[in-house]
């Protein structure tokens, strides 16, 4: 059985809250996600499955669209700090 869930895409808020749902879905292996979203009259619907979106670009937007959702309450933007790699060299 599958939940639909339908999100305001305008609103960063509800978008940051259906991508994070979306990424982490992903990340445990689901296999089912649908996110319905409205923008004026025009309504859509995305299901994804064993997509061809990477984890990468589904993270990319859930961050961008967290930080547009703490910018509309005033705060800053998140820092999000990148790990060492092997072999990498600290300056």
């Amino acid at each position: 059985m599958t939940a639909t869930t339908e999100t305001n895409w305008d609103d960063p808020c509800q978008r940051a809250a259906a991508l994070k749902a979306a990424y982490y879905s992903r990340l445990e292996g689901g296999t089912q996600h649908r996110v319905r979203f409205r923008s004026g009259d025009n309504e859509q619907e995305v299901q994804s499955g064993h997509s061809a979106l990477s984890l990468a670009e589904l993270r990319r937007e859930m961050q961008a669209a967290e930080d547009e959702c703490r910018a509309k309450q005033g705060l800053p933007p998140l820092v999000r700090r990148r790990g060492l790699i092997a072999g990498m060299r600290r300056r």
